[in-house]
């Protein structure tokens, strides 16, 4: 991705160059229990794993040192964050789907029951989704 970056005349407040983020190898693993639907605990576990990350950003004030700088910095520190905090990164990726999760299965069932089987339309899935990721996002915040 290229993204050029504001440029005044005598003066570069940010540059001009790209930046690129890489994320490769990533493994997720869980376990379900359907029993657990709508109890927060659909998902007994999850183990989040990624091998490969890269950064790069060139342009950081036209100085080529300065942006190597720092994509070296933010790659190395972010493996080392990623790989400390593995786990707790893994356990509030659950805690966020889990919620999703309930909150889907609470909406499905609180639908009317139809004969119809089509009276289950997209639409209505999708708000439910959206209401369950804006419920989950805005009780992060």
């Amino acid at each position: 991705m290229d993204l050029p970056l504001l440029k005044i005349p005598l003066l570069s407040v940010f540059g001009n160059g790209t930046l690129r983020i890489v994320v490769s190898d990533v493994n997720i693993a869980f376990k379900v229990d359907i029993l657990g639907m709508g109890t927060g605990e659909a998902i007994e576990t999850l183990d989040l794993t990624i091998k490969d990350f890269s950064f790069a950003v060139t342009g950081v004030f036209d100085d080529v040192e300065l942006s190597k700088e720092i994509s070296d910095v933010i790659n190395k520190n972010t493996t080392k964050v990623l790989n400390t905090y593995m786990n707790k990164v893994s356990h509030f990726i659950k805690t966020v789907l889990n919620k999703i999760i309930d909150i889907i299965i609470s909406n499905l069932i609180s639908l009317p029951i139809s004969e119809d089987a089509e009276s289950f339309s997209e639409i209505e899935y999708e708000l439910i989704v959206h209401e369950a990721l804006n419920h989950v996002f805005t009780s992060l915040v």
